[in-house]
């Protein structure tokens, strides 16, 4: 009996550990939509860079937040620090935040989202000379219902910390195209974020500097 359940746990761990290594080759891949974008043609992949945050990621909430949009946030921000491993916390001073998410209608963004297109939910972020993104703003369109104010929020949540470029093909992320109403990062999308803020990436890498250092880290 003690043989046959070794015999199992060794099949399950073999199995639990071939599917992280494929999450991650496939994360790797979608980072490279993603984050450098190499599916878009108007990018040039030998300039291109990963951008990213550098150190923890404070979040301001400005507006007209009511009590649903800060559940939504909590839960959002519980399960980026415990799957990503990022330093991630709400910042009630405005002034030490390095993201801060506006709710309010066309008028109140434009008085504080640089570029804000109007009638839309938009993000803009701010980065040095060594790529680090210092600085983002996200404006969300209080009108909106519920579902959909959350579904702006973790997609451009994603984009302003890294991951700027849409996917074309990835039905399940939170960044697809044509998918614009999902409130629940995918595995893949956790995985992504995971591998560009650990400690083997950092800003200013190229992709294929990334996939490098990555790859390493897996053998």
């Amino acid at each position: 009996m003690k043989k046959l359940l070794s015999i199992a746990l060794l099949l399950l761990l073999i199995c639990t550990t071939s599917f992280a290594d494929e999450l991650q080759e496939k994360a790797v891949e979608y980072i490279g939509e993603v984050a450098f974008g190499n599916k878009d043609s108007s990018v040039d992949m030998d300039t291109a860079v990963l951008k990213r945050i550098h150190g923890s990621i404070h979040i301001s909430l400005q507006g007209n937040v009511t009590s649903k949009d800060m559940t939504f946030i909590d839960a959002l921000l519980y399960n980026m620090d415990r799957k990503t491993n990022i330093d991630v916390s709400l910042e009630y001073d405005y002034y030490k935040a390095n993201v801060v998410i506006y709710y309010g209608d066309a008028e109140f963004h434009k008085k504080y989202v640089r570029n804000y297109r109007e009638g839309e939910s938009f993000y803009w972020y701010y980065w040095d000379d060594f790529s680090n993104i210092y600085h983002a703003d996200i404006a969300v369109l209080d009108s909106l219902d519920q579902e959909t104010r959350n579904a702006n929020v973790v997609r451009l949540l994603f984009r302003s910390i890294g991951m700027s470029y849409l996917s074309s093909g990835t039905k399940s992320s939170v960044l697809n195209k044509e998918m614009q109403n999902l409130t629940k990062p995918s595995d893949l999308d956790w995985k992504a974020l995971e591998l560009i803020y650990s400690k083997n990436a950092h800003a200013g890498m190229t992709y294929e500097a990334f996939k490098k250092a990555i790859s390493e880290n897996m053998n």
